[in-house]
C-alpha cells in the first residue's frame, strides 16, 4: 500500500474517507465480484474507524481501541490496512494537521506503535495477539 507523504494529501485523506475507499476498492483485484465487494467493505470499514482509533489513542483509552480492533483479529490483511491507515492519521499529527486527533509526542509514539505492530504482523505473529498488545500499549501513548 502506498504511503501518503504530502501534507495536502493527508488533509484530503482525513476529509474524504469515502473517496479514498472507492479508489482503493477500485484497485483491488478479485476473481469474483462477491470477494471484491467484501474487500471493498473491509477497506471502507478500516477507513471509517481509523479516526476513532486515533481518538482512542489521544484519550489513552485502550478498551475502546480493543473494541475497534476486535473485528480485525482474524483477517491479517485488513488488520495491516487498518494499522497503515492509523499510521497515516498519526503521521498527519506529526505535521501538525488540525484534523488529526493525535498531535506531537503522542503522534510520534502512535506511529512507532503502529510500525511495531505492522512489523509483527509481517513476521507471522498471531493477529489477535498483535492487535491486543497494540490496544494495550495505546494507554501509554
Amino acid at each position: 500500500m502506498q504511503q501518503i507523504q504530502h501534507p495536502d494529501l493527508i488533509s484530503r485523506f482525513l476529509q474524504q474517507p469515502s473517496g479514498i475507499a472507492k479508489q482503493l476498492a477500485f484497485g483491488v483485484k478479485a476473481d469474483k465480484g462477491r470477494t471484491l465487494r467484501r474487500q471493498a467493505s473491509l477497506i471502507q470499514a478500516g477507513l471509517g474507524i481509523r479516526t476513532g482509533l486515533a481518538r482512542a489513542a489521544a484519550a489513552r483509552d485502550s478498551y475502546t481501541a480493543a473494541v475497534l480492533l476486535a473485528a480485525y483479529e482474524k483477517d491479517k490483511a485488513a488488520a495491516s490496512a487498518l494499522l497503515t491507515d492509523f499510521r497515516a492519521v498519526a503521521a498527519a499529527g506529526l505535521r501538525s494537521s488540525p484534523r488529526a486527533p493525535v498531535q506531537g509526542t503522542q503522534a510520534r509514539q502512535a506511529v512507532r506503535l503502529a510500525d511495531a505492530a505492522l512489523q509483527r504482523l509481517g513476521a507471522q505473529v498471531n493477529p489477535k495477539v498483535v492487535l491486543s498488545v497494540f490496544a494495550a500499549k495505546l494507554r501509554t501513548v
